[in-house]
């Protein structure tokens, strides 16, 4: 016979979150993202705020970075990874399925649909060898030199080159979401920076540069 403590897990009580949720998921597992989705949406109402903090705006940014840097970026980029595997939401529920990637992740360093389209049409397709345009196989790992290329490359033309290679493979509906997603996250940039450029560059901008960065380090 199995004696279950009070502390066993399966005997707490769901949060209310989890109870509308679940019904919405594809898979009911995945509830800790709707818990993790929540918490980025917060850090997204944060750095709104930012724009509007006036003379408290550089006393407010370290908060800000802790939680955005050491709290968030890399469980949301594990999140945006799995959910570009497996859509979070049902058929049914689809429209929840654009907040990720059209709401949360230009506060968490992402452009809307351009990881998707990478990470699923291209890289997944190409699996790192030479068609890749992430692989570093034309690239000595352990220079300086190489490395700055490959990343440079990545940071000016890569959305350019991920765009060219849709076209030559027939991918129309791919390189529309991506010409789409980076289109509107530009656009949008340069009217914050003329309403508020400090504010745009610790929002949207610097998070963008840190994690394609980190993205091109862990290749």
């Amino acid at each position: 016979m199995t004696i279950m403590s009070k502390a066993d897990p399966r005997e707490a009580p769901s949060p209310a979150y989890a109870r509308w949720a679940r019904p919405l998921l594809n898979d009911p597992r995945d509830v800790v993202f709707v818990a993790l989705m929540m918490q980025c949406a917060a850090l997204a109402v944060a750095g709104v705020g930012l724009f509007f903090a006036g003379p408290l705006f550089w006393w407010l940014v370290p908060f800000y970075g802790v939680a955005l840097f050491a709290g968030l970026i890399d469980r949301f980029t594990l999140m945006l990874h799995c959910t570009s595997h497996r859509q979070l939401f049902k058929p049914g529920h689809a429209l929840l399925n654009q907040i990720i990637p059209w709401v949360l992740a230009p506060f968490l360093g992402q452009t809307p649909e351009t990881y998707f389209a990478h990470h699923m049409g291209m890289h997944h397709v190409e699996e790192n060898l030479e068609g890749d345009l992430s692989s570093t196989m034309r690239f000595r790992r352990d220079r300086i030199g190489d490395w700055l290329q490959y990343w440079g490359r990545f940071m000016t033309v890569g959305v350019l080159d991920l765009s060219r290679y849709f076209s030559r493979k027939g991918k129309p509906r791919l390189r529309r979401r991506i010409l789409v997603g980076e289109g509107v996250y530009w656009t949008t940039m340069i009217g914050l920076l003329f309403l508020n450029p400090a504010a745009t560059l610790v929002v949207f901008l610097l998070p963008l540069l840190v994690m394609r960065t980190m993205m091109m380090a862990g290749n």
